[in-house]
């Protein structure tokens, strides 16, 4: 390394005879051997006050070294011809340094040529020696301290981004579209494993590690990015770590482009997704399974069959059998001992209905008190009957409800791979056929149910039912219930649901499980129906005129049959003009299963209420496996988390999984949630700290009378 020896400190004037303006002098380097160029850097360099030496250093290596060491303020590489040290310096990394070239060569076409070369590595200019004056060299080195400067600012701002960017856990990337060259920061490394100096400064580092069934995807997107000007990159991907495992990231870019608008630099963020793409598909795979029973629910159970179907085909002699296996009155069970009891019940019965198949068969359970079981790689489709009647024993003995012993009973549909069937749905279909054949026969082998034998009326009775009810809408038998509908946060009232009971003349009240499925068999749930609505539309006129003040609404249930009735729209909107009710003061509520049963119908519906203002709620939202795929295609106003999700809360984050899921749902859509079957203190404290705003249940009020619900409506609020 030689060193300059520096003349009597002199000013020398600037270009336009203005004086120098005083700065800190900065140390120079040259690279390259003695000779002409050195001796023209040299001696322009020699006399500016603001250099405080020139060292001159032989090798690209050493300089290299120097620089790191010393951190010249500018190094000047001489560019004597192609292979010299002073280009083997320029094209490496020499950040938070000025570099500036300097040439024997006077060609203009060769200037330009080296210019736009030496550009590539940073250099900010290429002079010729002949040119490179003290007056030049003091211009250049004044221009290369603002240089360093704004590198090194640019270096504070990237290292207080990749500060921020550390605490997001994100990994940032930068690349330079004119060079190829790229920058990954520590954790876009860390994100595969490596370290610092194991992964070049290319952009090929990062496309060589992507998965080859989303390498064309990438570079595609990444394409668009850069032709498009609005356009950002974002796009899932994989990447090979240096474990030899693909993990999933989420990239994300943007394209910084000269003022002439053509692209230059794409920089953006790397985040790790593996694990939120295990998280989800955990709570997916869970979502398979009935928390209560533990059991499949029904969209994997029709995987499975739909699998034998398969399998029928593909195996000579493949036989299956599916039972349908449906519990009596267990609404009205639920309705004596309340939705806990009831699910420990359903409980006990997936474990008796384990122990009687084997271990390659499915045991299920669909929606409600319903489970089916597939019998697979059967001998005899016979052997379906056998599996029956071991259920019918298991049944024979009591469950355990709260330590009271209760009677269940079932009705059982049966089909077989003997119909040659070519979907899963029809197979259920013909055994959930089977089953209501079932129950319309007497059952002598049967026991009773406990908690129910008084609502329960014997197949042989349906006939002296159905007159029953016809007289029961001549003679206004019926009567309406109200269960409250409050605010979480303050138990203020929001609304009621309205219930129908049947004040039979000797019976006293019949619980609408007993009769609704009657009125729906021979159509005189619409004329109910339209009584309810009706009844309720009155009551709550009556209470905006005796209590101006409050806000509330009712609830009434839409079912099925009424759906298809084309007076149901025109009907609902006379009662709410009748009465002088704002169509939001009239709720209309349906299940899944009367949305998917009667989809044309639903539609239409849907759509006329919502022009009319009559607000829609989605009820025992959940438990169905379609529920996520209708949501966008029926428009509806609110949700009502089913009380299977609710009765399970008790306190931990697992229970809540599926509440929480959906009250994020309905935030995203914008709709109002209401939460069902709240039974207990930590359910109600659970569903407030994940902000569900609203619900109905046993812990804040049974159904009530008329006189209660005045009651209730006086006060506003069920808080004592």
């Amino acid at each position: 390394m030689t060193t300059a020896a520096k003349p009597p400190a002199s000013r020398t004037p600037t270009l336009d005879g203005s004086a120098p303006v005083a700065a800190p002098p900065t140390l120079a380097a040259y690279v390259g051997p003695t000779g002409p160029t050195w001796e023209a850097v040299r001696n322009a360099l020699a006399p500016l006050s603001m250099v405080a030496g020139i060292d001159r250093i032989a090798t690209a290596q050493a300089a290299r070294d120097a620089v790191v060491q010393k951190r010249y303020g500018v190094v000047v590489t001489g560019l004597d011809n192609a292979s010299s040290e002073g280009w083997a310096f320029l094209q490496q990394s020499h950040p938070g340094v000025a570099v500036l070239c300097v040439t024997p060569a006077t060609d203009a076409t060769a200037l330009l040529a080296m210019r736009a070369h030496a550009s590539k590595f940073g250099a900010m200019d290429v002079i010729p020696s002949s040119e490179f004056t003290s007056q030049v060299a003091e211009l250049s080195l004044r221009h290369a301290s603002r240089f360093v400067e704004a590198s090194d600012r640019l270096a504070a701002v990237r290292a207080r981004f990749e500060l921020a960017v550390a605490g997001s856990r994100d990994g940032i990337w930068e690349w330079d579209l004119e060079t190829g060259t790229a920058y990954f920061s520590a954790r876009w490394m860390d994100v595969l494993g490596y370290r610092d100096d194991e992964i070049s400064p290319s952009i090929e580092e990062w496309f060589n590690r992507v998965h080859p069934h989303d390498l064309a995807r990438l570079r595609d997107d990444l394409q668009a990015t850069r032709e498009e000007p609005d356009r950002v990159h974002e796009l899932e991907h994989r990447l090979l770590s240096k474990d030899g495992r693909y993990c999933w990231v989420l990239s994300r870019g943007a394209v910084f482009r000269d003022a002439g608008g053509r692209a230059i630099r794409m920089a953006g963020s790397m985040t790790d997704t593996s694990s939120m793409r295990e998280r989800v598909a955990e709570i997916r795979e869970a979502s398979r399974y009935d928390a209560v029973t533990h059991l499949p629910r029904q969209d994997l159970f029709m995987e499975k069959l739909a699998r034998s179907i398969e399998l029928v085909t593909e195996r000579e002699g493949y036989l299956f059998a599916v039972l349908l296996i449906e519990v009596d009155r267990f609404r009205a069970i639920a309705e004596g001992v309340g939705q806990q009891t009831a699910d420990t019940l359903l409980a006990q019965l997936a474990q008796r209905l384990h122990g009687c198949v084997e271990e390659e068969d499915v045991v299920a359970r669909f929606e409600g008190a319903r489970f089916s079981i597939l019998l697979s790689g059967l001998d005899n489709t016979a052997d379906s009957t056998r599996v029956a009647e071991r259920v019918h024993r298991v049944m024979e003995r009591p469950f355990d409800a709260a330590g009271e012993p209760i009677y269940l009973t079932v009705d059982i549909g049966m089909t077989s791979s003997d119909r040659a069937y070519s979907s899963p749905e029809a197979a259920i279909s013909d055994a959930s056929a089977a089953a209501a054949r079932v129950s319309t026969n007497a059952r002598p082998r049967r026991r009773p149910q406990m908690f129910a034998t008084h609502m329960r009326i014997e197949a042989v009775e349906v006939l002296r039912l159905e007159t029953a009810l016809r007289q029961a809408i001549e003679s206004k038998q019926f009567m309406l219930h109200y269960q409250p509908i409050v605010s979480l946060t303050d138990l203020r009232l929001l609304g009621f649901e309205a219930l129908i009971r049947w004040h039979h003349p000797s019976r006293g009240l019949v619980s609408p499980v007993e009769f609704i499925p009657v009125a729906e068999k021979t159509g005189m749930i619409v004329e109910i129906g339209r009584w309810v609505f009706r009844e309720a539309a009155q009551q709550l006129a009556r209470w905006n005129k005796q209590f101006p003040d409050r806000d509330i609404g009712v609830n009434v249930n839409i079912s099925g049959k009424q759906i298809g009735d084309p007076q149901l729209l025109p009907d609902l909107l006379e009662a709410a003009k009748s009465n002088n009710l704002t169509p939001q003061g009239l709720r209309v509520e349906l299940t899944e299963t009367e949305l998917m049963e009667n989809a044309s119908e639903v539609q239409e519906l849907l759509v006329g209420l919502r022009q009319h203002g009559i607000n829609v709620y989605l009820d025992d939202f959940g438990t169905g496996y379609s529920s996520l795929s209708y949501l966008d295609r029926f428009p509806v106003d609110g949700l009502k988390i089913d009380r299977s999700f609710v009765m399970v809360l008790d306190g931990t984050p697992d229970s809540a999984t599926m509440v929480n899921t959906i009250i994020g749902l309905a935030g995203n859509l914008a709709l109002s949630v209401v939460a069902e079957g709240i039974e207990n203190q930590a359910q109600l404290d659970q569903l407030r700290s994940l902000g569900c705003v609203a619900g109905q249940g046993f812990l804040l009020s049974r159904p009530v009378d008329v006189a209660r619900a005045t009651e209730i409506v006086a006060r506003g609020t069920l808080a004592p």
